[in-house]
């Protein structure tokens, strides 16, 4: 697989795991946030699908390129960090989390 811009590099969510809130609780669920999966990335538009256990579900409203496990994803409302978490896996359809 070559170039940056191979559809199989792009995914709509990724699941994370190791929250870290500021306020110490996850955002409302399906509330329209910001997030970076790369630090120089702009901040991008999201929503946090569910927090199960510890873990979160996020959907982006426009595919991201290489999304990595092990990588944090920060989380913005306006001005306001609300925290982050560690990335632990990417998918273009949320039919390919529900089947794990």
């Amino acid at each position: 697989m070559q170039g940056a811009d191979h559809p199989l590099l792009n995914h709509a969510y990724l699941t994370a795991d190791t929250c870290d809130w500021t306020s110490g609780q996850c955002p409302e669920l399906n509330h329209p946030l910001k997030a970076k999966v790369r630090y120089r990335q702009p901040e991008t538009d999201c929503m946090i699908l569910s927090e199960t256990n510890g873990e979160i579900v996020v959907k982006f409203d426009e595919d991201q390129t290489a999304i990595t496990p092990g990588q944090s994803v920060v989380f913005y409302e306006g001005d306001e960090c609300l925290g982050g978490a560690v990335i632990t896996g990417r998918y273009h359809h949320l039919n390919e989390i529900e089947a794990r």
